[in-house]
């Protein structure tokens, strides 16, 4: 089981993703703008974001995610951020973040990221940390970039979403190339 210990930045908290985020998840997860590089069905009402968070903190309390509410410093759900599809027999984990398109291009993402980035590395222990992004999404590839992250693998129509395959740029960062 992981705990998310709250951790405060200058402008975040990054803290355990409750029930009462569910309006503001849903929010989140509905948006087409702030989904549009996430090959995920969008959320169609609250009660399927709180069963969404409910399936995401029942998987953290069996150790296969570690997840975040982002949250502002009104303690406002503002994105999500975590480690996904972890393999600690490998000390490797995939990174996944977003914010609500209120909250990007001003910095917050990186601000987040750096956090779940130590965590992945001193407390998890990763050897490595990978993320599997939309290669369309330049704004997610230049964060990761921004921390050293080193494109892999480019898998061409590697996943099928609604009638559509899409590709998807691998990344990975090792903890001996991180520098925060």
């Amino acid at each position: 089981m992981y705990t998310t210990t709250p951790i405060r930045t200058k402008r975040l908290m990054l803290r355990q993703l409750r029930l009462e985020d569910a309006t503001a998840y849903f929010a989140l997860r509905s948006s087409a703008e702030a989904m549009l590089y996430v090959q995920r069905p969008l959320a169609v009402s609250v009660e399927e974001a709180k069963e969404q968070i409910t399936q995401q903190l029942q998987a953290q309390a069996e150790g296969k995610i570690v997840v975040w509410a982002i949250a502002d410093l009104n303690d406002v759900l503002i994105g999500i951020a975590g480690y996904w599809r972890m393999q600690l027999e490998h000390q490797r984990a995939e990174v996944g973040y977003m914010l609500n398109l209120p909250y990007h291009g001003q910095g917050l993402g990186k601000e987040a990221l750096k956090e779940v980035l130590a965590y992945g590395f001193r407390e998890l222990n990763l050897h490595k940390i990978e993320a599997g992004v939309d290669p369309n999404n330049t704004t997610s590839l230049h964060i990761l970039a921004h921390f050293g992250f080193q494109k892999e693998a480019l898998f061409r129509e590697n996943l099928l979403f609604n009638g559509r395959f899409y590709d998807r740029c691998w990344l990975g960062l090792l903890h001996s190339e991180w520098e925060y």
